[in-house]
């Protein structure tokens, strides 16, 4: 699975609330971490797909200011 949705918290609060929707389990995820629509700044992202680690940090901070929000 990759996520790529938008790299910033808020992309990471629309990728795991859906993802979690699907059932899927026991799925590696895997992030595609580019700030350009280039052709190789796309190209170059998918060649480096990197751990949802940090992401899911990110989601965690979205979720937190969504409650207190």
């Amino acid at each position: 699975m990759i996520n790529e949705c938008d790299v910033d918290r808020e992309g990471s609060n629309i990728f795991y609330p859906t993802f979690n929707m699907t059932g899927a389990k026991n799925k590696t995820i895997k992030r595609l971490w580019i700030t350009s629509l280039e052709v190789d700044a796309i190209v170059k992202g998918f060649q480096s797909l990197q751990s949802n680690k940090k992401d899911l940090l990110m989601y965690k901070e979205a979720k937190i200011r969504q409650i207190s929000d």
